[in-house]
């Protein structure tokens, strides 16, 4: 007796739906690219390129990756984070003046996705 009071229970529930909550909504998923691993070389090739001229003196100093905050999509809403690198670009003058500059390299991978001056602001 016990066991047709449950299977009519069970019958009802499947019948009528036991479930008061509605169903969660997708969300978009965030994924984190791997941390770039030949970045020093790219950053490098990207200094290279970009700066006409010789770089007498040139020092390069590499932070190690940190995760991004920023999405490396082409959406701002979802899509994929990637790595931050920070780099310090030092050059010295004739007059030995020692030129600092920091820069941010966005990684998605192994492909510069941006650079910025300030960590906090996204490519």
């Amino acid at each position: 007796m016990k066991i047709a009071a449950a299977l009519a229970v069970v019958a009802a529930c499947l019948t009528v739906g036991c479930a008061t909550r509605p169903a969660p909504e997708p969300t978009a998923q965030v994924v984190r690219t791997r941390a770039p691993i030949n970045y020093e070389q790219t950053i490098t090739n990207f200094y290279d390129l970009t700066i006409a001229g010789p770089q007498k003196g040139r020092e390069l100093e590499f932070g190690a990756p940190e995760r991004g905050t920023c999405s490396m999509s082409s959406r701002n809403q979802s899509g994929h984070l990637g790595w931050v690198v920070p780099v310090q670009y030092k050059t010295k003058g004739a007059d030995s003046r020692v030129t600092i500059t920091s820069q941010f390299f966005w990684f998605s991978e192994e492909t510069i996705k941006g650079v910025t001056r300030r960590m906090e602001l996204c490519p």
